[in-house]
């Protein structure tokens, strides 16, 4: 059984075929892709999507090329393959560019980056052919001159190292530079050393191509025998699948080689017979070429109607090749990007001014989700926080309503969210179904969290970071595959840093609001931080209680024993206060000795026998300070509200500041409660 690596160099090898005997090249990849999924091998895996693109690249598939590009990206970013990967990255890249994308300018930006890094590797091999890459994008630009050298230079060195495979490509692409150059001879030559050794390393893309340039010479000299025959070497007249572009072009030449023979009833049976066959989708000037020569062999068997419509054919192609080739359409393009960057902007500009400037998480989230969706798709957009292993899904939207998500850990690894923040680093998946293994072996949760019935198809996760200090995490989630573009991931961290100021400045007000609600002795709220909980506690239908304490005779003990003994034994209480009440109950101290508990969905009995506790453990306890012992008691005054009497605190407080006056009556140390 062949090892992942060796089944990608075999795919690198052939990935311009549908098939190689029985082997379909598309399933290869896939289940080589998925065999490097199973070994845990990301490389080959990065290699696989690599190999999807040039596959592709020979079908036209803009968009699966474009797909598995930003997959192959996203594992160079995951795992920081490193610059022989990136080396990788840009050389294919530029192949999509230049056959798919047709942009032969960004083309040759990505095969200068590859030189430099080549050049930087001490890469010589992969340099001599990247110069002869360079060499052919300025061919296609219509710098011969430049072509020519760059590719003659690239010939020279693999004629020396005796490399009979890359021989192959630069001897038909030399010969394609002197047709070009009008140097007809000098093409043959280089056309017919090219044909040569692809038939002896069955490179088919080259098999075709050089033909071709070898028909057209004989052509060029009447002699359409010469070009039968060479075309009849290479053609599969059996063939009836989709023809890719290489056996379109030779089939073109076929029919030209009629034409030139004048036989034009065969030129019009070979045109009907390959017109079905034609690369579906793939509206390029060889398609366009060919529906040229449909019409021109129409004309030619007094056939006008069917010349009409190739004609009308032709204006169709012609439309949609003008649509990225026309400098009108590349305007209408243009302003369009430009109407998109001012939304940007005007989006970008109102999160540098405002966003920041909000004291409320919610509002933050749904403001970015009001202004960004018109920018990028938004089904779900969250803020988490990290305390300290925890990472709390705080403020979620889905579908523009609050939803709830469970919290995650950072020692979680199957969770983007914790990965995400560990490794201070943007997370983009676009095809969270496929894509998601990368990252973990079982399924990501993709159920809408308000139970919609829609399902998450694409995530970016960004790492909330201010001045090296991790606070969390924001996450825009989509219902669509492929959603976000490089322009919305760069938008998306963009946002994220000032969203993280945000989140910075609202943790900041969070602490100082905790400050200035906490008593700086005991810990526990202080009169303020005591009164503004009741107050946001308060529920209709509930029963409720507030309890007065005051420490008895507590004067006597900073007396006796000095103030950081008194300091003490309040810090002491404090706890025991805690330690002593149930879940639920708010605690204070609003003063002095004075101290306050707060109940809520309690029976009046149950209240009663929490504060007797309080009392009966304070009595019993022995503060020891200094190897002193101090003992203590306490009074307690408690009103109980029943359910559905909800008072003001300060009504409250004098009720039960008024039992308590009635327990010190009583002779300290007492508990005495009263009813509303």
């Amino acid at each position: 059984m062949l090892s992942v690596d060796e089944r990608n160099q075999f795919v690198m090898e052939n990935y311009y075929l549908e098939y190689v005997d029985d082997i379909h090249i598309l399933d290869y990849i896939e289940n080589t892709i998925n065999l490097a999924f199973s070994e845990n091998c990301f490389i080959g895996v990065f290699e696989g999507y690599l190999n999807f693109v040039l596959h592709y690249t020979t079908l036209n598939k803009k968009k699966e090329c474009k797909n598995y590009l930003d997959k192959a990206r996203q594992l160079l970013d995951t795992y920081e393959l490193g610059d022989t990967y990136l080396l990788s990255y840009y050389r294919v890249h530029a192949i999509y560019s230049a056959e798919t994308k047709l942009d032969l300018i960004e083309a040759l930006r990505y095969t200068k980056l590859a030189i430099d890094i080549a050049d930087a590797l001490g890469e010589k091999l992969i340099l001599v052919k990247l110069n002869s890459n360079f060499g052919i994008l300025n061919m296609n630009l219509g710098n011969y001159e430049i072509a020519r050298k760059a590719i003659e230079a690239s010939t020279n060195y693999f004629e020396k190292n005796l490399d009979e495979s890359r021989l192959t490509f630069d001897y038909y692409n030399l010969g394609t530079v002197y047709s070009f150059l009008n140097e007809e001879k000098l093409a043959y030559e280089y056309h017919k050393k090219a044909l040569a050794l692809a038939k002896k390393h069955h490179v088919k893309q080259v098999l075709f191509n050089s033909a071709v340039g070898i028909a057209n010479y004989y052509n060029s000299q009447g002699q359409t025998k010469k070009a039968f025959e060479i075309l009849d070497t290479v053609i599969d007249k059996e063939n009836r699948s989709e023809l890719n572009l290489h056996e379109l072009y030779g089939i073109i030449c076929l029919i030209k080689t009629y034409v030139y023979d004048m036989q034009y009833n065969k030129a019009s049976e070979t045109i009907e017979e390959y017109e079905s066959l034609l690369p579906q989708g793939h509206n390029d000037k060889g398609v366009l070429e060919f529906y040229e020569l449909k019409e021109q062999v129409s004309l030619l068997n007094d056939d006008f109607e069917t010349a009409y419509k190739a004609s009308k054919k032709q204006l169709s192609i012609s439309s949609e090749i003008n649509n990225i080739m026309n400098d009108q359409s590349l305007m209408t393009e243009i302003k369009t990007e430009y109407h998109r960057h001012l939304d940007r902007l005007e989006a970008m500009a109102y999160i540098g001014k405002d966003l920041t400037l909000l004291d409320d998480m919610y509002q933050v989230v749904s403001e970015v989700e009001k202004h960004f969706s018109k920018l990028m798709p938004i089904f779900t957009i969250c803020v988490g926080r990290l305390k300290e292993e925890a990472i709390s899904f705080d403020y979620v939207l889905t579908n523009k309503e609050k939803a709830v998500l469970g919290d995650s850990y950072l020692f979680d690894s199957d969770s983007l969210a914790a990965r995400c923040i560990k490794t201070k680093k943007t997370i983009v998946i676009n095809d969270i179904n496929d894509d998601y293994r990368i990252y973990s072996d079982k399924k990501f949760n993709q159920e809408d969290p308000n139970n919609d019935g829609q399902i998450i198809e694409s995530v970016m996760y960004a790492p909330l970071i201010v001045k090296d200090n991790i606070l969390g995490f924001f996450s825009i989630q989509s219902n669509k595959k492929f959603a976000y573009s490089t322009e919305d991931v760069e938008i998306f961290k963009i946002i994220a840093s000032y969203i993280a100021i945000a989140l910075e400045n609202l943790n900041q007000a969070e602490k100082l609001k905790i400050l200035s609600e906490t008593d700086g002795l005991t810990k526990l709220l202080n009169r303020r931080g005591f009164t503004d909980r009741i107050e946001n506690n308060q529920i209709e239908n509930k029963s409720t209680a507030l309890a007065i304490i005051d420490l008895d005779y507590f004067k006597l003990v900073n007396d006796e024993y000095g103030h950081h003994a008194g300091d003490y034994v309040l810090q002491e209480i404090s706890k025991l206060l805690l330690f002593k009440t149930p879940p639920g109950t708010i605690s204070g101290r609003l003063g002095g000795e004075e101290f306050a508990l707060y109940f809520s969905d309690l029976t009046e009995n149950q209240v009663m026998e929490i504060a007797e506790n309080v009392r009966q453990a304070v009595h019993d306890t022995n503060f020891k300070y200094l190897e002193k012992n101090i003992r203590i008691t306490l009074s307690m005054g408690i009103v109980f509200c029943s359910k559905g009497a909800k008072q003001p605190f300060d009504y409250c407080y004098k009720r039960a500041d008024a039992a308590l006056y009635k327990a010190k009556e009583a002779g300290r140390n007492k508990v005495f409660i009263v009813s509303n």
